[in-house]
C-alpha cells in the first residue's frame, strides 16, 4: 500500500514512510486529487516553489518583462501546475502514490498552450513529446540535474560507507546530516533534500529499494 508523500511548510517533497507521523507544517497526500486540493488552497507562487524544489527539473524563473513589471513567475493556471508536479511526483516516488489512470479521449488529443509564462524575449518554442517546452529546455533541465552535485556527492558518501550489495535505512541516511550540512550550509532542509536524492539514485540504478525505508547499494558494472 503506498505511504504518501509529506509536502512541508518549506514546500519539500519526500517520501512519509511506513507508519507516518505528521509533524507541524506537513501535509500529507497521497494522489493528484489531494494534491491539488493543497494547491488550491494557496497562491500560484506556492505550485512554483514546489516545482522549483524538485530534483532535476528546469526552475521556473520570471522573465525580463514579468521583472520590470514586478510580477512573480507562475504557472499559466491551476491545472498545469498540479499536472507537471504530479508527472514529476509519479517519476520521483513510483512506490509511495497511488497511480491514477487518466481517461482515454477519442479522436486526436487537443493541443496545449505554452504551460508556464517562463518565455524570454527570442525563445522559440516547438510542441515535442514532452509537452510545451522549448526543445532545448529538456537538455537543460537534464543538465542541471548533473550539476546540481547532490545525488553525485550521496553516491560517493554511500559507496564509502556501503559495499555493494549491503542494505541501509532512510534513518542511516539521516545520519549523515551533518555531513551535508558542512557542504551546503546555505540549505536549511537537509533531510527532504536528502530523500529526493535517495530518488534519484534509484532511477539511475544505482540503489534499489528493498522495502519501506530501506534500499541496497547496486553494483556497479
Amino acid at each position: 500500500m503506498p505511504t504518501g508523500l509529506f509536502l512541508n511548510d518549506q514546500n519539500w517533497i519526500y517520501e512519509a514512510g511506513a507508519s507516518p507521523a505528521i509533524a507541524s507544517g506537513e501535509v500529507l497526500f497521497h494522489n493528484r486529487a489531494e494534491l491539488a486540493a493543497i494547491l488550491d488552497a494557496h497562491p500560484g507562487s506556492r505550485a512554483v516553489a514546489i516545482w522549483n524544489n524538485l530534483p532535476g527539473v528546469q526552475k521556473i524563473e520570471a522573465s525580463p518583462k514579468e521583472i520590470a513589471r514586478g510580477r512573480a513567475p507562475k504557472f499559466r493556471n491551476r491545472e498545469t501546475a498540479v499536472s507537471r508536479i504530479w508527472g514529476k511526483l509519479s517519476e520521483l516516488y513510483p512506490d509511495a502514490i497511488l497511480a491514477e489512470n487518466m481517461p482515454k479521449t477519442k479522436g486526436k488529443r487537443e493541443k496545449t498552450k505554452a504551460e508556464v509564462s517562463e518565455s524570454t524575449p527570442g525563445s522559440n518554442y516547438k510542441r515535442t513529446r514532452h509537452g510545451s517546452r522549448p526543445r532545448n529546455a529538456i537538455k537543460r533541465e537534464n543538465a542541471g540535474s548533473r550539476k546540481s552535485g547532490w545525488a553525485e556527492e550521496l553516491a560517493a558518501k554511500l559507496t564509502e560507507d556501503y559495499r555493494a550489495g549491503q542494505s541501509f535505512s532512510v534513518e542511516d541516511v539521516y545520519g549523515m546530516e551533518s555531513h551535508f550540512k558542512r557542504l551546503h550550509k546555505e540549505n536549511k532542509a537537509i533531510r527532504p533534500k536528502l530523500r529526493q536524492t535517495l530518488a534519484v539514485l534509484r532511477g539511475r540504478g544505482f540503489l534499489k529499494q528493498t522495502g519501506r525505508g530501506t534500499y541496497q547499494r547496486v553494483a556497479q558494472k
